[in-house]
């Protein structure tokens, strides 16, 4: 598990917005995908912090890789955040030595609940089978106010148990208390060094209402990564468990019909070719349409996007 460097970015850029404060729980000790240097850059531009003086000790990753590129530890990033204190929990057997053993298949014992301001989920929970109990124990570890940090694939083969949608978080989380959700979609090239273009979305209702919120050639290139945030503002009596059924988004972000709102350019020209594709013959119609759908997704995704 690790914190990717656009992620490392975004987390500090909402800084100023979710005013991350401990004690804080990491789920799992991950690596930072970010060195020294780096994080004396974007820490002041973003979280309008300085970082911990450099020969802090245990600084850098005890990774070997880590230690090669330079990463920082995340007791280093934790501390660069202000977080303190700072439990990291894993299971026995994992690289680094957590502060707390709990398999989060297991629900948290009694003295995790209603403890922390912050969970940092690293790209942990892909990797545990029982979701329903793992996001239980995120929401009854955290106090009223608390932020939730989740990183976890949208889109990978072996990268854990799940490629989690972006639905799941914000449908869970919206019925258990929390506001302020905020989710952004990361294209993860981990194949090549990082450039500092790695493309990314904020995942609005107006995305989540189509079937396929991002362009084929963004899943098909790229490894995308999902950034959610969320604050709890209730404690609820028992954890809800959203329900989803087909169409639930289907027309979720489309225009009101009733609005009076003079259309653009671009739906002027939408709405006539879609009037003459409807016109089209159903054996042409049938393989145009969905073309000129993707088409449409594309433009609308690439919009939207941002470099980071």
């Amino acid at each position: 598990m690790a914190l990717i460097k656009p992620v490392v970015k975004l987390i500090l850029r909402e800084h100023q917005n979710f005013h991350f404060e401990g004690p804080a729980l990491a789920l799992g000790v991950p690596e930072i995908y970010a060195t020294a240097a780096e994080l004396e850059d974007w820490v002041p531009r973003w979280a309008g912090r300085s970082c911990p003086p450099v020969d802090t000790p245990g600084m850098l990753s005890t990774n070997v890789i880590g230690q090669r590129l330079g990463w920082v530890s995340a007791r280093y990033f934790f501390q660069a955040l202000n977080l303190e204190p700072v439990t990291c929990m894993d299971i026995p057997g994992c690289e680094h030595t957590p502060d707390l053993v709990h398999d989060l298949n297991e629900p948290f014992p009694d003295d995790q609940i209603n403890r922390y301001r912050l969970v940092v989920d690293p790209g942990t929970i892909e990797h545990v089978f029982d979701m329903r109990t793992c996001l239980s124990n995120v929401v009854r570890s955290l106090q009223l106010g608390g932020v939730v940090i989740h990183q976890v694939p949208v889109y990978m083969f072996n990268g854990g148990y799940y490629s989690l949608n972006p639905n799941l978080l914000n449908d869970f989380y919206a019925k258990n208390g929390f506001v302020d959700r905020k989710t952004y979609i990361v294209m993860w090239d981990r194949y090549h060094p990082y450039d500092g273009l790695h493309r990314c979305y904020e995942y609005t209702d107006t995305s989540m209402g189509a079937r396929h919120a991002l362009a084929d050639v963004d899943q098909c290139r790229r490894s995308p990564m999902m950034l959610f945030f969320a604050r709890k503002e209730r404690t609820l009596p028992t954890i809800a468990i959203p329900i989803q059924f087909e169409g639930h988004y289907f027309t979720a972000g489309k225009p009101d019909r009733q609005s009076t709102a003079k259309p653009s350019l671009e739906q002027r020209i939408s709405r006539l070719v879609t009037s003459g594709i409807n016109h089209l013959p159903g054996t042409w119609a049938e393989p145009v349409r969905p073309r000129f759908e993707r088409w449409k997704m594309l433009i609308k995704t690439r919009r939207q996007s941002f470099f980071l």
